[in-house]
């Protein structure tokens, strides 16, 4: 007779196994069961090697997200190959804050920011990729998806991608023949006399040189000793001049005061000559009587003279008196 199976042990049972089945999930799932996420893609033109499902999303070093999704798009009537890559943003990673983005953060940033998609590598070791959204508002905004249900992400080139477009961009066959040639005329010119002449002709000169160098060197010890014997000199002589100049300051303060006294006296002459300049000027009163003194000095001397050649001519006037001298006028 079989034993009856114990309900309560079954549904312990079942209870076990679906709390293991939920921590597998949580932990499984990292913790992103319950998670919101905003989805977005990038499109790569150039190779994507080494990004992976699963690849961390990276904004300013923060790991904000993870790669969802990709594929190979090839177009047959263009030939033209893109690779969409889908993302999804962590909101607990990455939230967009202020008046200026109105619920459209990443779109706000995308027109405005700059914000571009770009491949970096996540490990040297293994060379495995991740994306990295950088700011980069002087590259181009670059969409390639055209009517898509999530927003596209703008992608610019990896670092790689830039260097090999500019060693592509490089005229490198012009370069090697140029630089082949620049070589060819530099061993021309190596083997060429005239170089030759010119390395002897150097070669001569700097034998001279080197002689020149010896003379001045053997000659520096008689400059030092004729630079020494000239210092000493001049300083024994500025010592005796010393007390000369003592002895010569108060000679200097007295020229000085001799000097004061000289503009003074100069100052006092040229005031005496513009007055007596005054003095004797035209419409001076002293002049007019002075000139009217000399008419009257100039007439008694007239008058003098006439008298002496009268007395010279009648003496007898001194006994004869006034009035003889007026009959003597009145005869011719």
């Amino acid at each position: 007779m079989s034993k009856k199976a114990n309900p309560a042990v079954i549904g312990l049972f079942v209870l076990g196994a679906v709390g293991l089945a939920v921590a597998a999930i949580l932990t499984l799932g990292a913790g992103t069961l319950f998670e919101t996420t905003e989805q977005y893609v990038l499109f790569f033109e150039g190779d994507v090697g080494g990004l992976d499902v699963g690849a961390p999303v990276q904004y300013r070093g923060m790991r904000v997200g993870s790669v969802k999704q990709m594929q190979l798009e090839l177009n047959t009537d263009t030939g033209r190959a893109q690779i969409p890559v889908y993302i999804e943003i962590e909101d607990n990673r990455l939230t967009f804050t202020g008046a200026a983005c109105k619920g459209k953060g990443m779109a706000h940033q995308i027109a405005h920011k700059g914000l571009r998609g770009q491949l970096q590598t996540d490990s040297l070791i293994t060379g495995k990729k991740k994306v990295a959204l950088v700011e980069s508002p002087d590259s181009p905004k670059r969409l390639m998806g055209g009517a898509l249900s999530v927003i596209e992400i703008p992608t610019i080139p990896t670092l790689q991608e830039t260097l090999l477009k500019k060693l592509d961009d490089l005229p490198l066959h012009s370069i090697v023949s140029n630089l082949n040639a620049t070589l060819v005329s530099v061993a021309r010119l190596a083997d060429s006399s005239e170089v030759k002449e010119a390395v002897v002709a150097i070669s001569q000169s700097s034998d001279k040189l080197n002689g020149l160098l010896d003379r001045l060197e053997s000659m520096i010890p008689n400059l030092v000793q004729i630079t020494t014997t000239t210092a000493e000199e001049t300083h024994r002589l500025l010592l005796e001049i010393k007390p000369a100049m003592i002895h010569l300051e108060p000679l200097m303060v007295t020229a000085q005061a001799n000097l004061n006294t000289l503009q003074e006296t100069q100052a006092e002459l040229v005031t005496t000559l513009a007055e007596a300049q005054r003095l004797m000027s035209d419409q001076s009163p002293m002049r007019y009587e002075l000139n009217e003194a000399l008419d009257r000095i100039g007439g008694a001397a007239d008058s003098i003279r006439q008298l002496m050649d009268y007395l010279q001519r009648h003496p007898e006037a001194f006994l004869a008196g006034k009035g003889t001298m007026k009959n003597d006028r009145s005869t011719p």
